[in-house]
């Protein structure tokens, strides 16, 4: 048995594999890390300009969109290559996923500035925050024990995000981002960006449904 992030999986599970159960979702929203010198009045707190490294390629994509003034570029390397980005004056902000956030964070939080973004204007990646249990497809006891701790009102949002991602592609790169949340009438709506295609353009979309069944695929052909 496994225990991934559901983000870091392909949108389709590989052959024999199966999602048992999705145990948990801590909050998505993507997290921007700087400098406290760094802060601004400007929208995101970001000054005119300012240099950002971005975890995700839809995050980036929907960054520009609400500041086309910055100036985004990739992420990589390791924690310590990302401190001396903000140290060195190399980036004035880091862009991240909240896990990738809270860790980075662990040992200098009183160095930099955390704030959370709302998921409704910078959708996450799809799934993102939740944990699954994974088993063989064909081990049906295990399968049956997991049915116990598996929260369906959680999944039924990200297979809802995760649909959409495997109707674009279903690659973890993918440049989409979606968010499926419940109100409380009961009735989900679901918040998606997508800079995929041929002209590499910003699309987003809403759609609210009573029921989950098609709000993927609304989305899809809104995007389209």
């Amino acid at each position: 048995m496994q225990r991934p992030a559901l983000h870091e999986l392909p949108a389709t599970p590989r052959e024999g594999i199966v999602n048992a159960a999705l145990i948990d979702r801590a909050e998505p929203a993507a997290t921007l890390i700087m400098p406290a010198e760094k802060l601004s009045n400007g929208i995101f707190r970001l000054p005119k300009e300012a240099v950002v490294y971005v975890a995700h390629p839809a995050l980036g994509a929907q960054l520009g969109d609400f500041r086309p003034d910055l100036r985004l570029y990739p992420l990589a390397g390791s924690f310590l290559q990302w401190e001396s980005l903000l140290r060195e004056a190399q980036a004035d902000a880091l862009l991240l996923n909240p896990l990738e956030a809270s860790l980075f964070l662990r040992e200098k939080s009183e160095d930099f500035f955390r704030l959370a973004l709302n998921p409704r204007e910078i959708c996450p990646q799809p799934g993102l925050g939740a944990i699954v249990l994974q088993t063989l497809s064909d081990d049906l006891p295990t399968r049956r024990l997991l049915q116990s701790v598996h929260r369906p009102e959680l999944s039924a949002r990200t297979n809802v995000e995760r649909k959409l991602l495997r109707l674009l592609g279903g690659e973890i790169q993918t440049p989409l981002g979606a968010f499926c949340e419940r109100d409380a009438m009961g009735h989900y709506h679901l918040f998606a960006a997508y800079a995929g295609g041929e002209s590499g353009r910003l699309r987003r979309v809403r759609q609210s449904s009573s029921t989950t069944s098609d709000l993927a695929d609304l989305a899809f052909a809104a995007l389209q």
